[in-house]
């Protein structure tokens, strides 16, 4: 009895270590990015919803969507501005899938439902190339097209749009034959250059953009109650928040832009 009481309080204290330097974690990392500064809109653009990647792997019935998106707009000075749009997706993309915040999903994931998610109409899906560690990531470019992070964000698409042209990259999940798909588009966007590119005083707008729509792809009905929608999108704006964490890691210091002061609302951007 005696034994079993003392294994009850080790695991007690254990779960309460972890979960105190889990929230610790996700504190730090999120609390870099200041609320402040970011756009939250239940808006997003036009062209997403007439992209390829929804209307022929994530809703290819039509069905009613729910959305939200967020954006964080910020300055690069001086040599900062040579870091190319892939290389700032890339970190936000280590960040968002590899962060604190995605920790607990990620491992339960990687142990119970490795396969989590299937598409039966995506080009090379059944040739996909499996990640599961951050380190098989490359630093500064995007994962290429048919790449899946641990059994379940799928790399649908990859743009690399040149210079104040927009670069983006499409995750897909969940399934066209379930009860729930999604897609998450992160983006970049250049929005302007004052002085010369190599002066020491230039300085460049950029605005990182993440668009979420998720559906039910074999019914037409509200994918989730109200009430979990709420939740959904405090959730994905942790995740945003911690992509974002990892770009300031990569570019230094950066100078954020509050919106409304020059800063164009989130259905302008795309």
């Amino acid at each position: 009895m005696i034994g079993l009481l003392k294994l009850i309080l080790w695991t007690t204290a254990a779960a309460v270590v972890s979960a105190t330097a889990y929230i610790w974690a996700v504190f730090r990392s999120v609390s870099a990015i200041n609320g402040e500064h970011m756009q939250t809109s239940t808006v997003v653009p036009s062209s997403l919803i007439r992209s390829t990647t929804v209307r022929r792997l994530v809703n290819p019935r039509g069905h009613m969507m729910v959305f939200c998106s967020f954006a964080y707009t910020f300055e690069l000075r001086g040599p900062q501005v040579i870091v190319s749009d892939e290389a700032v997706l890339a970190r936000f993309v280590r960040g968002f899938f590899f962060g604190p915040v995605l920790a607990v999903e990620r491992t339960f994931i990687k142990m119970f439902v490795p396969a989590l998610t299937r598409f039966k109409d995506a080009p090379g899906f059944a040739d996909r190339h499996n990640v599961w560690s951050s380190s098989s990531l490359a630093p500064d470019h995007l994962p290429p097209k048919n790449t899946i992070l641990f059994g379940c964000f799928y790399v649908a698409e990859v743009s690399l749009g040149f210079r104040h042209e927009g670069t983006y990259i499409d995750f897909a999940f969940g399934s066209d034959a379930g009860p729930a798909a999604s897609l998450y588009r992160f983006s970049v966007k250049r929005t302007g250059m004052h002085g010369n590119m190599y002066s020491e005083t230039n300085r460049e707008v950029v605005t990182v953009h993440l668009s979420s729509l998720s559906c039910n792809p074999v019914v037409n009905r509200p994918i989730m109650p109200q009430w979990f929608q709420v939740y959904q999108q405090m959730y994905v704006q942790l995740l945003f928040r911690d992509g974002m964490a990892e770009v300031i890691n990569l570019t230094g210091k950066v100078w954020p832009r509050i919106p409304g002061r020059d800063t164009p609302p989130l259905w302008v951007l795309h």
